[in-house]
């Protein structure tokens, strides 16, 4: 047996409060297996990154920060709730069709960020609590430090794949939208999503890429007409 790779992470957790932020990807997680309140269930889950605009770490690095979500637009869904405070409007029946999470990235926001003790003694825990329409003055768009990442299971891209933390690409192999999409369903003697029927979600397919941004700072005149999602 060999010993574990010691944890390298020199990640730093960004300051709690209200923090102006810019979207840097959103991930694919695919459909996991979540335990809660006793009952296992399976659900898509995609994650998205952020990168904030001011506070700065010690060596000049922005800070970053992401929040998991389940794949779902019900009422009750997190996702629905800060898509529509980031939007700074609820969606319509005629938005679902035209909406493309990809739209997202570089697009401005507002993050509260909040700071929990965590369940291990002298452990902190720092996370998004929920995401809210850019603070009055900035730009509808900014360009990030980071680059720019756009994953997606429904059209699969190596590339874009490979350039993710070796921590997720093993959190996405376990799927059945990767199983299927790499063929080693067929392999294994089935795809897997066979057996389940479909998880309800209603999300638009969208094709895969890993973008670098350019560009993309603007300043906006009206939120209503130039909001891109």
């Amino acid at each position: 047996m060999k010993l574990p790779k010691p944890d390298e992470s020199n990640y730093v957790a960004p300051p709690a409060g209200l923090q102006p932020a810019v979207c840097t990807g959103i991930i694919d997680l695919g459909t996991q297996k979540v335990t809660f309140q006793g009952q296992e269930k399976q659900q898509r889950k995609i994650r998205i990154l952020f990168e904030l605009l001011d506070e700065k770490q010690a060596d000049g690095r922005p800070f970053t920060i992401s929040k998991k979500y389940t794949l779902s637009m019900s009422d009750r869904a997190n996702l629905k709730a800060d898509l529509e405070g980031w939007r700074g409007r609820p969606f319509t029946p005629d938005d679902f069709d035209k909406f493309d999470m990809r739209n997202l990235i570089t697009v401005a926001c507002t993050l509260n960020i909040v700071k929990r003790a965590g369940a291990e003694p002298g452990r902190e825990i720092t996370f998004v609590e929920n995401v809210m329409t850019r603070m009055k003055g900035r730009n509808l768009k900014e360009t990030p430090v980071s680059e720019t990442t756009y994953f997606s299971l429904d059209e699969f891209d190596a590339t874009a794949f490979g350039k993710l933390h070796e921590k997720t690409q093993e959190m996405i192999k376990t799927t059945p939208e990767y199983l299927h999409v790499t063929g080693k369903a067929k392999a294994a003697g089935g795809d897997p999503r066979d057996a389940d029927d479909d998880d309800g979600f209603g999300h638009q397919n969208t094709a895969a890429s890993n973008n670098s941004t350019g560009s993309h700072s603007t300043r906006a005149k009206d939120i209503d007409d130039e909001i891109p999602f």
